[in-house]
């Protein structure tokens, strides 16, 4: 009995199939309309399986969805008590009229034709076709915030070859269905909605009628800030090594072309990542701040260094004031302070200098002595005469010594005069690298997700 059950549901459905497809009363290249002025009416709905990938790049998005299509075709409808009360059959999509709806902004170079999938039709001729797809379409790439940046992109299904007086395509409901939806690692989904639009095609006089699904996503941010932004910013702030080194290193100006080239390699690392495009994306902005602000703490040191090397001549007024006097309230140097630096600098320098003549002192002292007892056998008569000439010689050192005294005081002013530049410089840059931080990204903290 059961067998008999199954070939006869089978047999009803081949009758079924037969009469509802039969040439005589069927064709699928007319539109199911009670006549020719009244229009098949679409409901179309999407159903988001997953965000593939958003390729910034190439302004286009990819994603996996359901394309849900219902109609209603007068010409599929049947009697159920005439054929085992059957109520609903599966029909192939291409022994049907189906409706000719495609992606206006599509960006596939792919033109194979969709995989053709069975249509449900119910006997009251309600005709349901789900298309299950990949979608590639252009989607307009707003680059200003990235890396922390929202996209909304637009996909806008509509007719072919009908007008609005032929087919009207409304939307199914006013949202994308996201149950299934499967959450992606570098896109957040906020919002997916959907609504009905009015374009001009071609192919018609009236408006085309069509369906818009509008989808807000936001990236991901947590990868570029732990890997593009936390370095630079560290970067940056090991500026403060040029300032805070000693100078009788010799390795400031090293150390910042150093930090220079390693924010151009981080920045041609960014640059792979970027979107290209024409207003230049929040990290980019970043960067060449971070850049200008090395570059303008080498110039800055620079001056610092040729205030330490100067020559020893009187400090000029200005100096005196608005250095030594207002700048060193300003950063809180106290002179004492400012004495007592400049002295180690020249001591230090005095010990170089010491130590690389030590070795030319030892073998002149040699010489002097020996010098010193041809003198001695030469001039035994002329005892009266060696007074006179020792105190001539005990003035030229003496004088020797107190030029060198105001040499080294007038260093040491200058030195001065340098610490208190150098100490401006310190604070001048970590403010400006920490506003440049706070300026640039100024955002919402909540855009920092994992």
């Amino acid at each position: 009995m059961k067998g008999e059950g199954f070939w006869g549901l089978c047999s009803q459905e081949g009758r079924l199939t037969s009469y509802l497809l039969n040439t005589t009363r069927y064709s699928n290249q007319f539109r199911p309309a009670r006549s020719h002025d009244h229009p098949v009416n679409v409901k179309h709905s999407l159903i988001l399986r997953r965000i593939v990938k958003l390729e910034e790049k190439h302004l286009k998005i990819v994603l996996d969805v359901r394309i849900k299509m219902q109609w209603r075709d007068v010409n599929l409808m049947w009697n159920t008590s005439e054929y085992g009360n059957i109520k609903q059959i599966n029909l192939e999509a291409g022994d049907i009229w189906t409706p000719q709806i495609i992606l206006y902004n599509s960006a596939d170079t792919d033109s194979s034709d969709t995989p053709s999938f069975r249509a449900t039709v119910t006997h009251e001729g309600n005709v349901i076709w789900v298309i299950p797809m990949i979608t590639k379409s252009s989607c307009q790439i707003n680059v200003k915030n990235f890396p922390l940046d929202e996209q909304m992109c637009r996909l806008t299904f509509g007719s072919w070859n009908y007008g609005i007086s032929k087919l009207n395509i409304t939307p199914a409901n006013q949202y994308v269905f996201t149950e299934e939806y499967l959450p992606n690692g570098e896109w957040t989904l906020i919002s997916a909605s959907s609504e009905g639009s009015l374009m001009s095609h071609f192919c018609c006089k009236s408006l085309v009628s069509g369906v818009s699904y509008v989808f807000h996503v936001r990236r991901r941010s947590l990868f570029y800030v732990t890997n593009f932004i936390v370095p630079c910013a560290l970067i940056s702030v090991m500026t403060l090594l040029l300032f805070l080194m000693p100078e009788v290193t010799g390795e400031r100006m090293a150390v910042g072309v150093t930090i220079l080239l390693s924010l151009a390699v981080f920045f041609l690392m960014v640059e792979e990542k970027m979107p290209v495009a024409e207003n230049l994306p929040l990290i980019g902005k970043y960067y060449c701040c971070t850049i200008i602000e090395v570059s303008m703490a080498l110039a800055a040191m620079c001056h610092v260094l040729r205030f330490v090397h100067n020559r020893p001549y009187a400090l000029p007024d200005w100096v005196e004031k608005y250095i030594l006097g207002y700048l060193a309230r300003i950063v809180f140097y106290k002179r004492g302070s400012i004495m007592a630096e400049a002295e180690n600098t020249v001591n230090t320098r005095t010990q170089l200098n010491h130590r690389d003549s030590s070795e030319t002192d030892d073998e002149g002292t040699k010489a002097g002595m020996t010098m010193n007892k041809w003198k001695k056998l030469v001039h035994k008569g002329k005892r009266l005469e060696q007074p006179a000439a020792e105190s001539r010689a005990v003035k030229i050192l003496a004088d020797i010594v107190k030029q060198q005294d105001k040499t080294d005081k007038l260093q040491e002013q200058w030195i001065m005069a340098a610490n208190v530049i150098n100490r401006f410089f310190i604070w001048l840059f970590l403010a400006s690298i920490v506003i440049t931080l706070i300026a640039v990204f100024a955002v919402d903290t909540t855009r920092f997700e994992t």
